[in-house]
């Protein structure tokens, strides 16, 4: 229940960080997707165990974060 100013200020805060999440969730799935498939498609192995993969993984997604200027 809204009782004051910052109550609603809170509000529409914790709803543009809601917001925020649900772009990054779908920046960083559409990220992963793309990954995969660039390595299915080059004829790599995906071996989520092997450390190399990993990082290429995690530059892959920050990359596309920061291309879509939600990082």
């Amino acid at each position: 229940m809204i009782r004051d100013m910052s109550d609603v200020s809170e509000a529409g805060a914790n709803e543009h960080l809601r917001a925020k999440e649900m772009v990054v969730s779908s920046v960083t799935h559409d990220a992963i997707e793309r990954w995969i498939t660039e390595r299915e498609n080059a004829g790599r192995t995906i071996d989520l165990y092997e450390r190399d993969a990993v990082n290429d993984l995690a530059r892959f997604i920050r990359n596309h974060l920061l291309a879509e200027g939600v990082a």
